[in-house]
């Protein structure tokens, strides 16, 4: 389930389904330590894009209810820096042994098949980034994370 997270002052931001707002989606697991890191900058994204909502979200299958254009953060192996990844031949699926093992980047391709979405834009960070490292760069990032943004 997506949620938001609070704004900069504390404050709680909401977003409703299929709003106007901007919004960039956060996945990760905050109880795991190598799922953790795009969940744990948000309070920083947010201060850093005061007019973006960020939300946690954990369930892929909520990704259509955010419009056909969803921006996501996630961490990702493989990778020397933070990326933004738009092509999807570029997403590497995991092997899919049960319904757990359904991932973000099968379900963007299944959901682009199925013309469920438009399109999507996944800022990757590495997975062996610290905190620090990850805002660090995501500051130097910041004019094409915006022009990500509608």
């Amino acid at each position: 389930m997506c949620e938001a997270h609070p704004g900069p002052w504390g404050e709680k931001m909401y977003n409703t389904r299929n709003s106007k707002l901007k919004t960039i989606l956060v996945f990760g697991n905050p109880g795991c330590d190598c799922d953790s890191l795009a969940v744990g900058i948000m309070p920083e994204m947010q201060k850093m894009f005061p007019d973006i909502t960020f939300i946690h979200c954990d369930a892929l299958d909520e990704l259509q209810e955010y419009g056909r254009k969803p921006i996501i953060i996630d961490v990702a192996e493989g990778i020397a820096k933070i990326e933004i990844i738009s092509d999807f031949d570029k997403l590497e699926a995991a092997p899919i042994f049960t319904g757990h093992d359904l991932d973000l980047a099968y379900m963007l391709k299944l959901m682009k098949k199925a013309k469920m979405i438009d399109s999507a834009a996944i800022i990757a960070i590495p997975n062996h980034y610290g905190k620090k490292k990850a805002i660090d760069e995501m500051k130097l990032m910041k004019g094409r994370i915006e022009e990500l943004i509608p």
